[in-house]
């Protein structure tokens, strides 16, 4: 009889591990058919069809061409230098340690558990990420204001965070707080996303 018991928990468990996959697996096809920004649905919002956005044209947006933008000459902007952006340093801007940003700790900011900003849901008013080649990649959310983003991968994992640094967009950072590279304004509601190196890699709409 235990041993039938167990052969029923591990049956019971092998279904709830395939549910949750299915379910997962669910969200990400529905974030993906409804992300319609940027995409070739809408080619007016994205940078590859709309040079303005496209930072490859637009030099204004590339931080190969406007230093202002760039964090590798302008300190303002770089975390190293300015600790005010560095969530190591200003810990109320870190989700680590500061729970109200937190969205393994503060429900109201998990796209799984709030319906609210679950992109399943026409409500969703967070950003899509996307690659170069307009493919889903994640979903960001205000953590509670736009100081601070939550990033989330398409299943809606928590995979790091962004701080705001003034006008000019934000810094990304990954789970451990390690600087990984910035968003900045594209001037047409969305941001370009950049690896640390200054390349273009993505953008979110």
């Amino acid at each position: 009889m235990i041993i039938h018991g167990r052969r029923r928990m591990a049956g019971g468990l092998a279904v709830a591990v395939l549910a949750g996959s299915l379910h997962l697996t669910a969200f990400t096809a529905a974030a993906q058919h409804m992300s319609y920004r940027g995409t070739l649905h809408d080619r007016a919002m994205d940078p590859k069809y709309n040079r303005d956005l496209n930072p490859k044209y637009n030099r204004s947006l590339n931080p190969d061409y406007n230093r202002q933008i760039n964090p590798g000459y302008n300190r303002d902007l770089d975390p190293r230098y300015n600790r005010s952006l560095n969530p190591e340093f200003t810990r109320s801007l870190n989700p680590r340690y500061e729970r109200l940003l937190n969205p393994v700790r503060n429900t109201p900011l998990n796209p799984i558990r709030n319906k609210g900003i679950n992109p399943l849901r026409s409500a969703w008013t967070g950003y899509y990420v996307f690659d170069l080649e307009a493919r889903l990649t994640g979903l960001a959310a205000e953590a509670g204001g736009r100081e601070v983003l939550n990033l989330f991968d398409p299943a809606g994992m928590w995979t790091g965070f962004a701080v705001q640094a003034g006008e000019q967009g934000y810094n990304l950072f990954d789970m451990d707080a390690a600087w990984s590279g910035y968003l900045r304004p594209d001037g047409g509601g969305g941001y370009n996303l950049f690896g640390l190196e200054g390349t273009w890699r993505g953008y979110l709409r």
